[in-house]
């Protein structure tokens, strides 16, 4: 049986900073996932996927590559990464989307929040690039699956940013080789 999708129930999520973003550009963002009425199982997955066209690149979580990830979490009970599930964030998953997931330990309650840095710096990084073009509303999805089960639902509320064109750094300009008329004309 399908899951209410409502966000009362699996929950938001929002992104700081969630202004426009110049294409490759490099910088820190921090998706929030809170977490709805369902609450969020000790088996719980919290999935961040960008869409298959996106060179936002694979993500990582050695402390001095340029896409860092850090995860924490605010509760009312610590979360404890589990022995077989070390609460690490993995990627990238699928047919070329980058996704990351975060497992704990034990629950979440409705409101706790679940904090996921892309391009931490504090690892001495230089934060995460941007994707190299353009595109309005550019879709970080936000995928949850509250029970563990495997089933997981977008959430409405994923966060959107507006990647946009910098300063133009040269122009080049594509012309034909020969200039001219394009057929001679006959002379009678």
């Amino acid at each position: 049986m399908p899951i209410n999708t409502d966000p009362r129930y699996v929950g938001r999520a929002s992104m700081t900073p969630a202004d426009s973003v110049v294409a490759g550009q490099l910088g820190t963002w921090t998706i929030t996932y809170e977490v709805g009425a369902y609450g969020y199982d000790e088996f719980a997955r919290l999935k961040i996927a960008s869409r298959f066209a996106s060179d936002w690149g694979p993500r990582s979580s050695a402390p001095r590559e340029a896409r860092t990830i850090r995860r924490s979490a605010s509760s009312r009970a610590a979360p404890r990464p589990s022995p077989t599930s070390p609460g690490s964030l993995a990627g990238p998953s699928g047919s070329g989307s980058s996704a990351s997931w975060c497992r704990y330990g034990t629950g979440l309650y409705s409101g706790d929040k679940i904090h996921v840095t892309i391009g931490d710096r504090s690892g001495g990084g230089p934060g995460s690039r941007a994707q190299t073009f353009r595109e309005k509303g550019c879709e970080l999805r936000v995928l949850v699956d509250p029970f563990g089960t495997e089933l997981y639902s977008v959430l409405a509320s994923s966060p959107l940013l507006d990647i946009v064109g910098g300063e133009i750094h040269r122009l080049v300009v594509v012309a034909p080789t020969r200039c001219g008329r394009a057929s001679p004309s006959k002379r009678s």
